[in-house]
């Protein structure tokens, strides 16, 4: 499984295909996960303490199923789920945004 950075969060591949699944941690707290499955995208916020959980995105705009198509879709949606997913999280804990860049995966 790899390991990649976006905006300061860390995603964890937890299943590379059916689903192609991650885990999204940002400031040291898991903030959600994100998860592809029978061609739909969910990406859902898990709350302080993982006592309630979120949906902020959902798509079935995509070209694979169980998993992206390819490293264009994924860059593409992962994007957009973290930066729903940091949104969420700020609002929640009342803290401020800062920009980054690219996902880099190791």
């Amino acid at each position: 499984m790899k390991t990649g950075k976006y905006q300061g969060c860390i995603l964890e591949e937890t299943c590379s295909c059916c689903p192609e699944q991650y885990n999204i941690s940002f400031d040291g707290h898991y903030i959600g996960y994100i998860r592809l499955r029978h061609g739909y995208l969910a990406v859902d916020y898990v709350g302080p303490n993982n006592n309630y959980c979120d949906e902020v995105y959902a798509t079935d705009k995509f070209r694979g199923d169980g998993m992206f198509e390819d490293d264009d879709e994924r860059q593409q949606h992962l994007k957009i789920a973290i930066e729903l997913l940091k949104a969420r999280y700020f609002e929640a804990t009342e803290t401020k945004n800062t920009g980054y860049d690219d996902i880099e995966w190791t």
